[in-house]
């Protein structure tokens, strides 16, 4: 099997990473996930709440449905019960994510979150409805992914 790098957009976050000033009129982060793609990125890692990322990578839709990028979004319960995910895919100019991570849990609410039978239905529904191949969840710590 050949290896593949990946690329995550948190850096796009304001203050956070690569420059404070990103903004969906900024080309700049665009242009780089555009050129990460050519130069062999097959996976990008982003989320609703990286600020504008999951826009920039919506810019490169043709070339991640071209060359069969995996893209993974996160979502928090809340977004996910919400129905952000729609509004992921829109942003994201996709019909369908390989992977969406449920984010922001707390250890003490790991379990307690992922056996919830309303946070399971929409999951299964998400993948059912072809939005989504894979689904998981993106923890914090040693305890919370060992509970996850």
């Amino acid at each position: 099997m050949q290896a593949s790098l990946g690329m995550g957009t948190a850096p796009a976050i304001p203050g956070y990473g690569l420059d404070a000033a990103w903004s969906p009129e900024s080309c700049a982060l665009s242009a780089l996930i555009q050129k990460a793609i050519q130069d062999g990125i097959r996976h990008i890692d982003t989320a609703a709440g990286y600020a504008d990322a999951e826009l920039m990578v919506g810019r490169a839709a043709d070339l991640v449905r071209r060359l069969n990028v995996r893209i993974c979004t996160k979502l928090t319960p809340q977004e996910l019960e919400s129905g952000t995910l729609a509004c992921s895919l829109q942003r994201l100019a996709l019909d369908r994510i390989d992977t969406l991570l449920l984010t922001g849990l707390l250890h003490s609410e790991v379990n307690s979150i992922l056996r919830d039978e309303k946070i399971g239905k929409r999951m299964a529904a998400a993948k059912q409805l072809g939005q989504i191949s894979r689904s998981g969840a993106s923890t914090y710590g040693t305890d919370a992914a060992l509970c996850a």
